[in-house]
Parts: C-alpha cells; sequence; structure tokens
C-alpha cells in the first residue's frame, strides 16, 4: 500500500500539470470552475448579497489561496523525501478548497431558490473536481471533505439563521447520491489508475526484453560471422590456388571448392544484412557514381551464367540513365544481383532483361526505374503474398531445387525503401515474371566521376611493395601469404598489435593490413599509437581487414587514423584492387572496389 506522502505527491503532481497547462484544452475544466467561481462572486456583489469588500476579499484569497496551492505542489513534486513539503502543501489544499466553498454561505442566504441551486451545484462540482484530482488515493479527504462539509453545513447555517427553511429530503436524497456515486468514481478511477500503471510497466517490461533479445542476436550474429570468416578466407584462397593448377581434375573440384565457399559468405551476408535492419541500424550512403556504367557492369557480369543457361541476356535504356547521380551503388548493385541472379535461375528458355528508366526532378537528381523481367514459369497469387518475407520461398521445392534461404528478395525490398523507393512484383503463373525497382537519385557536383568500370594497373602497383600483415590467427596470416606473394609483394607478418608497432618503429612498409580484432592491442588502438609517434611508417597507409562492414565500425577505424577498410573474407582480386586504389592515392572512393570491399578516405 502506498503511503501518505505518496498519495500528496499524486496531487500535488496532478495539481502542478493542471495550472501549468492552463492555457490548453486540457485544463478547459479548471478555467470553467474559476470563471464560474468569480462570476458568483461577482454577481452576488452587484445583487447586493454580499458587499464589494467581501467579494474582493473572497476573490483575494482565492488567488492567494491557489498559488500557495501550486507553489507547495511544485515544492513536493520536487521533494524526494517525506518532510514539510508535503504538510504544507496539505495545509495550503485543504485551505484552497474551504475558501472555494465559503462562496456557498451567501448564496444559501439569498430570499429567492436561485442561490441554493447555484451553491449545490458549485460544491457538487468541487467535490468531483477533488475525486479526479487525487485519483482515488486517500489525499481525496483534503479536498473532498471541505465540499461535503458545506454541501450539510451550509443549508443548516442559513436555516438557523432564518435566512432560508430547511432543505427538503430530496435535497439530502441527492447528497447522498452524490456522496455515494463520489466514492465510487473515486475506487473506479484508482482501479483504472493501477491497470493501466500495469500494462505500461509490462510494455516497458515487454520492450527492454524485445530490444535486449535484438542486441543478443546483433551480437551472436557478430561473433558467428567474425569466425566465419576466418576459415571461407582460407577456403577461397586455397581454392583459388588451386585454381591455377595443371590438372583440369583438380581446376574442377577447386572451382567447386571456391563456388561453396563464395555461396556461404552470400548467406553469412544477407545474415549479417537482416541483423542490421531488424536492429534498425542499417543506412545507405550517399556516395557520386556513374549510373550507367554500373548497369552495364552488373549485366556483364551476368553473361556467362545466362549463356550456359542458353538465356539471352539484355540490358535495355541504359543510356537513360545520367551520367552522374548520388546513390549508394554498392547497395544498388547488391539489389541488381539479387534480383538477376533470381531471375537467371528461375528461367529455364527466353531471355531475361534488365530495362533502365529515369524520371529527373524539377530540382535536380530524379528517379531510376529499374526492372527486371524474365520468361520463367510465374509465380502464382500466393507466392506473391508471400515473396518479400525472410526465411520464405515461394513453394517448397525451390529450396530443395535451386537452394537459397528466402532472405534476397525481404533484404533488397529494404534496401530500396532506405534509398527512397520500393520494390515490387508483378507476374501470372506461366508467363514470367517482373521486378521493378525505384530508386531516388541525387544531384552531384562531380561533373566528372570516376567510371566504376575503369580497371585500377594492379600489376604495376604491388609488384615489390613491402606488406605488413598484422593479425593475431595464423589462418588468415597464411591466406594473405597465398594472395600477396604470387603478385610479386614482400609480405611480413606481426602476431599482435605490439609486434607491429615495435617493427613499424624501425622498419618501413608500403601498406599496413591491420586485423581489428587482437588481444592485447586492438587494430584501431594499434594504428592510433602509430600515427601520434614520429618515425618511418607514421604516414602510411594502413587497411582495416575485419569481419564487419557496419558505419559505425568503419567511422570507428577512419577515426583510428586507417585508410581503407575491407570486409572478409577475402578474395584476391578484391584484395589486389583495394591495395592498389590505396597506394596509388590516399584518398579513394567507395565506389572505385569491389561490393565486399568498404573503403573510408583519410
Amino acid at each position: 500500500m502506498s503511503s501518505w506522502v505518496d498519495d500528496v505527491r499524486v496531487l500535488a503532481v496532478s495539481l502542478e500539470e493542471r495550472f501549468r497547462t492552463a492555457a490548453t484544452a486540457k485544463s478547459a475544466r479548471t478555467t470553467i470552475l474559476a470563471a464560474a467561481g468569480v462570476t458568483v462572486a461577482l454577481w452576488l456583489a452587484l445583487s447586493g448579497t454580499v458587499g464589494g469588500l467581501w467579494a474582493s476579499t473572497w476573490l483575494a484569497s482565492l488567488w492567494i489561496s491557489g498559488r500557495l496551492s501550486l507553489q507547495a505542489a511544485r515544492w513536493v513534486k520536487a521533494s524526494d523525501s517525506a518532510g514539510p513539503a508535503p504538510v504544507f502543501f496539505c495545509a495550503a489544499y485543504a485551505g484552497y478548497m474551504i475558501v472555494c466553498g465559503t462562496i456557498s454561505l451567501p448564496l444559501w442566504l439569498r430570499p429567492d431558490r436561485h442561490g441554493d441551486v447555484i451553491a449545490t451545484g458549485l460544491l457538487a462540482a468541487g467535490l468531483i473536481r477533488a475525486i479526479f484530482e487525487t485519483r482515488g488515493t486517500r489525499a481525496v479527504l483534503l479536498g473532498a471533505v471541505p465540499q461535503a462539509t458545506f454541501l450539510v453545513a451550509a443549508p443548516l447555517w442559513a436555516a438557523f439563521a432564518g435566512a432560508a427553511s430547511p432543505p427538503p429530503v430530496l435535497y439530502w436524497l441527492v447528497v447522498g447520491v452524490l456522496a455515494a456515486s463520489s466514492l465510487a468514481w473515486g475506487r473506479e478511477i484508482a482501479r483504472l489508475d493501477l491497470a493501466n500503471a500495469a500494462a505500461l510497466a509490462e510494455a516497458d517490461h515487454r520492450r527492454r526484453e524485445a530490444e535486449s533479445a535484438t542486441a543478443a542476436k546483433s551480437a551472436f550474429i557478430a561473433m558467428v560471422s567474425h569466425e566465419l570468416r576466418t576459415p571461407i578466407s582460407g577456403v577461397l584462397a586455397a581454392s583459388s590456388d588451386l585454381e591455377q593448377a595443371d590438372i583440369p581434375e583438380v581446376r574442377e573440384r577447386a572451382a567447386l571448392v571456391a563456388d561453396s565457399a563464395r555461396l556461404m559468405r552470400t548467406l553469412l551476408n544477407d545474415l549479417l544484412d537482416l541483423a542490421k535492419i531488424d536492429a534498425g541500424r542499417m543506412t545507405v550512403e550517399a556516395t557520386a557514381f556513374n549510373p550507367k556504367d554500373l548497369l552495364v557492369q552488373t549485366a556483364k557480369f551476368y553473361e556467362l551464367d545466362a549463356a550456359k543457361k542458353g538465356l539471352e541476356l539484355r540490358l535495355v535504356g541504359a543510356d537513360a540513365m545520367p551520367p552522374q547521380a548520388i546513390g549508394d551503388p554498392t547497395r544498388l548493385r547488391q539489389v541488381l544481383n539479387n534480383l538477376l541472379s533470381n531471375a537467371i535461375k528461375f528461367t529455364d528458355a527466353g531471355a531475361v532483361t534488365l530495362r533502365a528508366d529515369f524520371e529527373p526532378s524539377p530540382t535536380g537528381g530524379g528517379t531510376a526505374r529499374l526492372a527486371v523481367a524474365d520468361t520463367g514459369r510465374g509465380i502464382d497469387p500466393e507466392g506473391l503474398a508471400r515473396l518479400f518475407k525472410p526465411f520464405v520461398q515461394t513453394d517448397a521445392s525451390v529450396a530443395r531445387t535451386h537452394g537459397g534461404t528466402g532472405l534476397g528478395l525481404s533484404i533488397s525490398r529494404d534496401l530500396v525503401r532506405l534509398m527512397g523507393g520500393d520494390l515490387i512484383a508483378q507476374s501470372e503463373l506461366g508467363c514470367g515474371a517482373t521486378f521493378i525497382a525505384t530508386v531516388q537519385f541525387g544531384v552531384a557536383n562531380d561533373e566528372n566521376p570516376q567510371s566504376l568500370t575503369e580497371p585500377a594497373d594492379e600489376g604495376s602497383a604491388l609488384a615489390g611493395r613491402r606488406v605488413l600483415a598484422v593479425d593475431d590467427h595464423d589462418v588468415n596470416r597464411r591466406v594473405l601469404a597465398l594472395m600477396l606473394e604470387p603478385a610479386g609483394m614482400n609480405v611480413e607478418f606481426a602476431v599482435d598489435g605490439l609486434q607491429a608497432l615495435e617493427r613499424l618503429a624501425v622498419e618501413a612498409f608500403d601498406v599496413v593490413l591491420m586485423d581489428v580484432q587482437m588481444p592485447e592491442l586492438d587494430g584501431r588502438e594499434t594504428t592510433r599509437r602509430l600515427r601520434r609517434r614520429a618515425g618511418p611508417n607514421q604516414d602510411v597507409p594502413v587497411v582495416a581487414v575485419t569481419g564487419s562492414g557496419a558505419e559505425d565500425d568503419v567511422a570507428a577505424c577512419l577515426a583510428a587514423g586507417m585508410t581503407a577498410h575491407i570486409v572478409k573474407p577475402l578474395e584476391a582480386t578484391e584484395l589486389y584492387s583495394a591495395l592498389g586504389l590505396v597506394l596509388a592515392a590516399r584518398r579513394i572512393e567507395p565506389d572505385d572496389l569491389a561490393p565486399s570491399v568498404q573503403v573510408t578516405g583519410q
């Protein structure tokens, strides 16, 4: 059970909030009651029932007691413990309610019947107001007792003074019903307040549980991702090396291993994207790129897959794209990759068409409409209804025949919506399917953005370069050696940040590949210490090699002084591209890299 101090605090907070919002419709009841009291006092003075001095004194007393109650309420609200504040508030509030009730005395003295009716109405309104203000707590005695006392005593006092006849039985019945109703209202208000408080507490508890579960899921997926990327990198590096063998059977098996590892990487990336979307952490970039080049490059990437199935792959309308735009080319390419791979996967004969259209905006930029249409078997209405739900396939046979998790379309639609558009599907069974993505492009200030298809000359840039690879995991170090040594690079290793700083203090390197998550001294702190002290490598490019591509992780690497950020698992071509760009210039743009490589400029 709550203490009397808690009950007084409820009343004080209610009173303070009511006065604080006196100019709003929320306090209309208070404004009407105050206006009614002032009007009655003026009416009594003008009609000669009371003198002007009495009316003025009563109005002044009403204002003073009201201000004292308000100040005391603020004192109680700011106070954290029992003390003089609750006592002072009780006295001030009770005094205010007594002053309100005294207006009934001269009304009962009037010879006509208007006065007692008005007096009864004012006292009843005051009683009801006290019930609502105190929310059914024991503090109701402070307001209800004075009003109830005047309801009973004022007519008896008027009759004793000979100014009026005793109230009829009906009056006492009305007073009794009002008192009983007020008590019932008070109990109901208290019950509703308790139920509301319990519901709010339950909702808050469930919200915290949901947030905790989401955070735990995200942390788990991030941990699993980091652990899985290392062996996947090893598989990709070893299979890539074996694909260069002279024996056809070895090359064929190595290609199978590499394809399986890439499939695992795609699944891992989808799970990470889904976790970021669920946690509200997924964002899109706003960088300058060439939309036409992106479409051409993406279509060329799938030419071989389409040719293997005897399909015609068409690109229509690429020339309608603006020569430059602001958007997220990496995420846009991810969406197009998903749509094109699905179209080729589910089409046995005919063609797959990527059709582009652009509607410029009068204020600059515009809306790109990218449609991928196929001549496959189509999708029935039931399948369309669940098409964009995560982990759901159009039917069970799809997973058995073609594989996949059902995440691609769900993630693609979320990405397109983040880019200011939407992704919809149109299909009829037996008539193929069309997926339409609308994306908003901004205005690019750079008149000559670098082409996405412009290749970097990795051979001349990497041969003979000294690289320090810093990683605590032996598999990662072996992977980097397998990738970099065939390119003619001289690779040295450090097993942790402290060992790396020792070598960087005395030996000059052209670039540093830095793992971010390491024991003792992590990659970001190692880079901060490297940048702070003078030496032969104070300004050397540092490339973060880690399993996380989240925006806040990239920002943290940039803030630590790193030059670039590469996401595991690595493939040789992506690593060569990133190193070539880093060595060519200290400031590079994310659009110049492959989709799984993220770079931040110094």
